[in-house]
């Protein structure tokens, strides 16, 4: 099993509680103190605070613990950025064409039968051009925007990326959460990077099919005024970067962060679209970020977008951060994504706000719930996009046969990998 898989008629119970979640930015009224900032502010856009100037942008961000180096693919010559759309291209030769077109005709065929068991896109970019593309029939087209789910830890984390690029964040000092500000508080000495790799300690339980779900309360609850808040509030339960345990709430946590730093509301929403969407040629018809009661984007679990709208962050992902010239993300930023925290055998690989395979080097993805995936293959110079309404876990083995289909091409970079025993401890 390559990652989380759900079985079950919970799905309705997560439709339901998102209803509280809002697809345009709403004003809230949390007091914060942000850095640089004064109590009691609130309302769209509060808590914004002032960066010094004297702090220089972050060129290269270490990663610390990297268990695995691959060099990036660079565009190919005489192939267009994607900025102004996608440009399109017959599959290569070494894909057997007829092997792929018949796991996508059982996918979008007899493995959709109805609602919870059905496959709704799947694409893939090679060499920066789209090979294939379907959709299924009454779902819509390349313009019709998909439920994320958890894949939106993964733009979360590309927002933190562009804080640390320009000096306004340092994820490894303890995270500028107003519930933790007491220096006598055991929360206090949590990092944003330990709450991006699923690392913080907190008391949080996942379980989307159990009455007392700390993602559910969130979502759909007691939470969904102000869901940064409501995580934050979650007693310590372990040291923090003792443990790997898999949290919506703590990527909810950093969504605040950022919040606390770009503003909330309509300031926050401009922030996304002008730092990551619009250097991609993302429209904002191609995506719709949720953001909570407070302003905040609901960062660990709406980020909706178009599957090519998709495919353009797996592409940033694929060329290690850059963007047609651009340095969008810190270099760096990229391997710390998919490197893997050391966690004990058996826990499922994840990276910062990125899953990772151990049983295939170099591959990683965003990953959301019913069946969601971002797959950046950087050996092949591949994205691919698959996404879906599902709740039996095919969608996991449909995800891998799409993948295998390339696995015939020629390689465009040798993944390096280093000897596990030589990383260091979790925190570099």
């Amino acid at each position: 099993m390559r990652g989380f898989r759900f079985t079950g008629i919970a799905v309705v119970v997560i439709f339901a509680a998102t209803a509280g979640c809002s697809s345009s930015p709403v004003g809230g009224d949390r007091a914060d103190t942000a850095p640089g900032g004064s109590a009691g502010s609130t309302g769209p856009g509060a808590g914004a605070a002032p960066v010094a100037t004297a702090r220089p942008s972050v060129l290269r961000f270490d990663p610390g613990h990297l268990a695995v180096q691959v060099d990036y693919p660079t565009q190919p010559p005489g192939v267009a950025w994607p900025t102004g759309g996608w440009q399109e291209a017959p599959l290569p030769a070494e894909v057997d064409s007829a092997r792929l077109q018949a796991v996508l005709d059982r996918a979008f065929g007899e493995q959709s039968t109805g609602l919870n068991h059905q496959f709704d896109a799947a694409l893939a970019v090679h060499r920066g051009r789209i090979v294939f593309e379907r959709y299924r029939p009454g779902f819509g087209d390349q313009t019709t925007v998909h439920r994320s789910w958890s894949m939106a830890k993964s733009y979360t984390q590309a927002l933190v990326g562009i804080l640390v690029r320009d000096g306004k964040l340092e994820v490894r000092a303890p995270a500028p959460v107003p519930e933790w500000s007491d220096p006598t508080d055991p929360r206090h000495l949590i990092t944003t990077d330990e709450m991006i790799r699923m690392a913080s300690g907190l008391a949080w339980k996942e379980d989307y099919f159990a009455p007392d779900s700390d993602t559910l309360a969130m979502l759909g609850g007691a939470g969904k005024a102000d869901m940064a808040h409501y995580a934050a509030s979650k007693p310590l339960e372990v040291p923090p970067d003792s443990r790997v345990r898999y949290s919506t709430g703590t990527t909810c946590i950093v969504s605040g962060v950022i919040g606390s730093i770009v503003g909330r509301g309509d300031r926050y929403k401009a922030f996304i679209q002008q730092e990551l969407l619009d250097p991609l040629g993302v429209l904002s018809a191609d995506t719709s970020p949720g953001f909570d009661g407070a302003g905040n984007l609901v960062g660990g679990s709406v980020f909706d977008a178009n599957a090519r709208a998709f495919a353009k962050l797996g592409y940033l992902y694929l060329r290690g951060g850059k963007w047609d010239g651009r340095q969008i993300l810190p270099e760096g930023w990229v391997d710390y994504a998919r490197t893997a925290t050391p966690a004990p055998a058996g826990t499922p690989g994840y990276g910062a706000g990125w899953w990772v395979e151990p049983k295939h080097p170099g591959e990683f993805r965003a990953g959301g719930f019913g069946g969601q995936h971002i797959v950046v293959v950087p050996q092949k110079d591949l994205v691919v996009v698959l996404l879906s309404d599902r709740m039996d876990g095919l969608d996991g083995d449909v995800r891998d046969d799409l993948v295998a289909a390339f696995d015939a091409v020629p390689d465009v970079t040798v993944p390096r990998v280093i000897d596990p025993a030589s990383v260091p401890t979790n925190s570099g």
